[in-house]
């Protein structure tokens, strides 16, 4: 392995290479673990958000069709798996038609 060397007031000074691999690694490693923490808490703030709206289109199914939380659960993952659309898009849909005035589609 080659050295990289420079002069520092007359006397010379060796710069190993491991040594600065070895800082660019942890400085690298860090800020891996810094965007994964960030995904990570993205991530759980989104979950935790359609969790609730979830819950609340599953109420309006509840009340709409008179059936138990998992039969409505059970309608709600149909109508999204047979639309090609996410869960939460839907129970978003649902949730917000009272609110635009509008009837939601089928459900």
């Amino acid at each position: 392995m080659r050295r990289r060397c420079r002069r520092e007031r007359g006397k010379r000074v060796v710069i190993p290479a491991r040594r600065l691999a070895g800082q660019t690694t942890i400085a690298v490693t860090a800020g891996l673990r810094h965007y994964d923490e960030i995904a990570l808490t993205d991530g759980l703030r989104l979950a935790l958000s359609s969790r609730s709206i979830i819950g609340h289109a599953i109420g309006s199914v509840i009340a709409r069709r008179r059936c138990p939380a998992d039969e409505a659960f059970a309608t709600l993952r149909t109508v999204s798996q047979r639309r090609n659309i996410t869960l939460r898009t839907i129970a978003e849909n649902l949730v917000a038609a009272p609110s635009r005035g509008t009837q939601p589609s089928t459900i």
